[in-house]
């Protein structure tokens, strides 16, 4: 018991350690640790010492060694991948990596190589014989797997210890990539917004061919990859220039290099790889976009570095090229062309970073729109993006969309930035977004409910805040459809960040790559109905039916759904008996698998608009009718889907009518289209 009492307060001062960590995290434990955990803490660290056996406490500590040297492998690992990768570009060339091995022992490795390697293809692709630094680490543990552990500890340290620089090549590195650190805090910092982050890039390079270039003049430019829609004849896709050095500007800003003209921009892109030619005057394929160059014919270099994203797809290209510098021959040297490999991937992940914030507020655009048609007792909604700052910099919440009463949006291109210091009032969001939880608060004299939205990852991005006016809390259905939208808000979210290329379900996404961002929140509006919609049995469909004169509304949704599928008269489905007979599993069916944006209504989205108009907000919940309530939400979900077709100018082919007949009970013929309604007696 001794030995007990004596460890106890080194397990209680780590649990006290771990709060204090939680209470810099933001998290909601405040002032030391409390009586109670204390004496948690303290019988939990009995028990686990009283039922613990001297077995158990060895592989215990058997499992923390181990742990603890893996763990000092791995920062090995990525210690000598950081001083391999000198010029900050990125990567490492998988024959350096493996010549060091043979180096190491030739006549045991090239076997292990060999089948090291066949493993490694399938963990990734390697496309362009190149490894990353996590790439590198799965790597060396795949070898780990065929060799034994000291044998790996050796290898590592020879790795280490044989690479010599020099402390020029150091100090020019660490430099180096400080400033590409730099960049790609630029576009954390750019908003929505990616001029920031390309001066910052600009700035960089001027700097680096000051201090390490010899002072040569480089000219450079960013072109991004898109469709071309408007010359489709000269190749599916063009380059557009969108920045560029200020010396450039008037020449490229705004310019297209499409793939039939001049140039080496598409062959760097097809083959994913640098292009680098070290004399332009000697080479026939280049496009001069500033007249003067070709006049003078100056002898300088250009180089064509590929932009990619996080899956290794293209979007976009960085020139640099010395045909403005006065002197003669004047040519990019190894290391800066190393060095700008690393700032191209500095420029990509900027670039993505800004590019999710825009698709993140096109979805909560098209959210907040449904909120307000679900919940017209909100007063005031205002969607927040967390913005991190440098280290040891609390982070801003910056305003990005705002609504009126009445649903209207505002963005704002210059947002207001708040900070936690002096916003005293609304803290309430700073703890949304601390904790990731909902936060209910009171300010300025209205009631506010703050929700979080993450990433796939945990971390907080943006910030919901639905102010509620006068009101203490939303009607309960309304409340219910805010907290479903909210959840498809995050859901959509998550989805645009894991960034996956097999999501796409309405005909629209598959046509229009473009489009997905912008109809995302209402295909998963529409794919989560679909299975409300199947899960109904016919004993909800059972309630609908037994209606003799149904509730106004009611008939309304039912005719409308009705009117999509079937071609019958709007007055013969004002009488209940007919339409009520097509309420059906056929129908559920024909719903389930609707695709507003490929197969055509035989109701147009004018009808639909106007059927819906005559049912009041609110009407349907007020009834209770499950399947009623589902069917209405599925039918202005359609009528949004149908509406973006229309915004973006494709036709969809009507619908003709297949006609079938059918007797009814009375012995009438009636006529219907794509199958027969249920024959139910009346």
């Amino acid at each position: 018991m001794i030995e007990i009492f004596i460890k106890a307060p080194e397990s209680l001062k780590k649990q006290d350690q771990t709060n204090v960590v939680k209470r810099r995290a933001g998290k909601s434990t405040r002032g030391r640790i409390s009586l109670l955990d204390m004496k948690k803490g303290f019988f939990n660290f009995l028990k686990d010492g009283l039922n613990n056996t001297e077995r158990d406490r060895r592989k215990k500590l058997d499992k923390a060694m181990a742990d603890a040297k893996s763990a000092r492998r791995h920062l090995l690992m990525e210690s000598i991948f950081e001083m391999w990768d000198n010029e900050g570009c990125g990567f490492l060339e998988l024959d350096d990596i493996n010549s060091a091995l043979e180096r190491f022992d030739s006549s045991s490795n090239a076997e292990v190589i060999q089948q090291t390697m066949a493993e490694l293809s399938k963990e990734i692709e390697i496309s362009d014989n190149r490894l990353s630094k996590k790439e590198f680490i799965i790597y060396m543990n795949l070898l780990r797997q065929r060799v034994a552990e000291d044998y790996l500890d050796r290898l590592l340290d020879h790795m280490k210890s044989h690479l010599e620089r020099s402390a020029e090549e150091r100090r020019r590195g660490e430099i180096r990539k400080k400033w590409l650190q730099q960049v790609a805090h630029a576009g954390r910092l750019s908003g929505i917004s990616s001029d920031p982050l390309f001066k910052a890039a600009f700035a960089v390079i001027q700097k680096d061919a000051e201090a390490h270039g010899k002072g040569k003049k480089i000219s450079g430019s960013i072109a991004l990859l898109e469709k071309n829609f408007s010359h489709p004849a000269r190749g599916n896709m063009l380059l557009k220039y969108v920045a560029a050095t200020v010396d450039d500007q008037s020449h490229v800003i705004g310019r297209c290099l499409y793939p039939d003209m001049k140039g080496i921009s598409f062959q760097a892109i097809e083959s994913g790889k640098p292009i680098y030619v070290p004399r332009v005057q000697n080479h026939l394929n280049v496009h001069f976009w500033n007249e003067d160059h070709r006049v003078e014919m100056k002898d300088g270099s250009f180089i064509a570095i590929p932009l990619k994203d996080r899956h290794r797809n293209i979007f976009g290209l960085l020139g640099l090229d010395t045909l403005g510098d006065p002197h003669e021959k004047v040519t990019f040297m190894s290391h800066e062309i190393t060095f700008f490999q690393g700032l191209g991937k500095a420029i990509s992940a900027g670039y993505q970073h800004v590019d999710l914030r825009k698709k993140t507020l096109r979805i909560a655009e098209s959210a907040i729109t449904w909120i307000h048609r679900r919940s017209p007792s909100i007063h005031e909604t205002c969607v927040y993006l967390v913005e991190h700052q440098l280290r040891g910099a609390d982070y801003l919440l910056c305003k990005m969309l705002s609504t009126d009463k009445n649903g209207q949006i505002r963005q704002y291109a210059t947002p207001e930035k708040l900070r936690r210091r002096e916003n005293l009032f609304r803290d309430y969001l700073f703890k949304c977004s601390d904790d990731r939880i909902t936060v209910t608060a009171s300010a300025y004299g209205d009631k506010h409910t703050a929700f979080p939205l993450c990433n796939t990852e945990g971390a907080i991005i943006a910030v919901i805040d639905i102010n509620l006016g006068a009101l203490v809390e939303l009607p309960q259905g309304e409340n219910r459809e805010v907290q479903r939208l909210i959840k498809l808000l995050n859901d959509a979210h998550k989805e645009v960040d894991e960034d996956k290329d097999d999501t796409a379900v309405l005909a629209l996404e598959k046509r229009n790559v473009d489009s997905r961002i912008d109809v995302l929140f209402d295909r998963l509006m529409l794919l989560d109905l679909r299975k409300n919609v199947s899960r109904l049995d016919l004993r909800a469909f059972a309630e609908l039916k037994s209606y003799k004169y149904p509730p106004k509304v009611i008939h309304t949704i039912i005719k409308t759904v009705v009117s999509m599928f079937f071609d019958k008269d709007v007055e013969e489905l004002e009488n209940w008996k007919i339409c009520r007979q097509y309420v059906n599993p056929e129908l559920v069916r024909m719903v389930t698998e609707f695709d507003p944006t490929g197969q055509p209504s035989l109701l147009s989205p004018d009808q639909i608009r106007q059927n819906l108009k005559e049912v009041p907000h609110g009407a349907v919940t007020k009834h209770g009718s499950l399947p009623a309530q589902f069917l209405y939400n599925w039918a202005f979900v359609c009528l949004s889907l149908m509406e973006h077709v229309e915004k973006m100018g494709e036709i969809v082919p009507p619908r003709t009518a297949t006609a079938t007949t059918n007797t009814n009970e009375s012995g009438e013929f009636q006529l219907f289209s794509r199958g027969s309604p249920e024959n139910t007696s009346p």
